[in-house]
């Protein structure tokens, strides 16, 4: 089955910005392989680094790094982010994302727990 950039205009939502930030205030980028965030958000949930590559494309570096994010509805999903960085490997900017669960789903919307998804990832407090 083909990616589905989330990134693309095509394919971006608010909803989705929503789950992306979320996830993204949880610290992710500070995890290397193998590490974890444990019981994160007011839904508990598990997120854990599952790989990190670097490379550089005609535009520049740029940096891969996939997660594992175990929901209590669905522990499957996992979600790769690809941005540009700069020479201390600083994000620049995201240029792309990707999601897949065991459903198949090629987009973090088409999951029926998604709803529940973006709640469980809001910070407690």
């Amino acid at each position: 089955m083909k990616k589905k950039n989330l990134y693309d205009d095509a394919n971006y939502s608010e909803r989705i910005e929503e789950f992306l930030d979320n996830l993204m205030d949880a610290g992710i980028f500070s995890l290397t392989v193998g590490r974890s965030i444990e019981s994160y958000g007011v839904g508990i949930v598990n997120i854990k680094c599952m790989s990190d590559k670097t490379g550089k494309s005609k535009d520049g570096d740029y940096r891969e790094v996939s997660f594992h994010i175990a929901f209590q509805a669905d522990p499957s999903p996992e979600v790769t982010f690809k941005y540009m960085v700069d020479e201390e490997g600083e994000n620049l900017g995201l240029l792309e994302v990707y999601y897949s669960d065991s459903g198949g789903n090629r987009s973090p919307e088409d999951n029926d727990y998604f709803a529940e998804f973006v709640d469980d990832l809001r910070p407690v407090g």
